[in-house]
This record gives C-alpha cells, sequence and structure tokens, in this order.
C-alpha cells in the first residue's frame, strides 16, 4: 500500500511543531488543514477568473 504524497506545506508544518511545542491534537489539525490547501486555493482564484471575467463581459461565467 502507497502512502499518498505530502504538499509542501504540510511537510513544512510538520517540521514546525517541534519548535513551537504543538500539542499532538494541534499537529494534526494543522496538517489536515495543509493537506487541504491546494483545494481551497483553487477554489480562489476560480472565483478571481469569474469575477475578472465579469467585470469584463458583464456575465459571470459557470
Amino acid at each position: 500500500m502507497t502512502t499518498p504524497k505530502k504538499s509542501p506545506l504540510n511537510n513544512l508544518f510538520e517540521r514546525q511543531q517541534p519548535k513551537v511545542n504543538a500539542k499532538p491534537d494541534m499537529g494534526k489539525l494543522l496538517t489536515c488543514l495543509a493537506e487541504e490547501d491546494h483545494k481551497r486555493i483553487a477554489q480562489l482564484i476560480q472565483k478571481w477568473l469569474n469575477e475578472s471575467e465579469a467585470n469584463q463581459t458583464g456575465k459571470p461565467r459557470k
């Protein structure tokens, strides 16, 4: 069984946890959030593209 590839942000959070004395539960939360970051970033970019196109054409993009 292969493990999923971790994002660079996830790796950063894992490295920084000992330096900030993060509790195990907080560390798990931070790494979980880091794994989902690429989805939120893609959604934000899509929103910006839709808004930009709506401003140029007067119609929202779907």
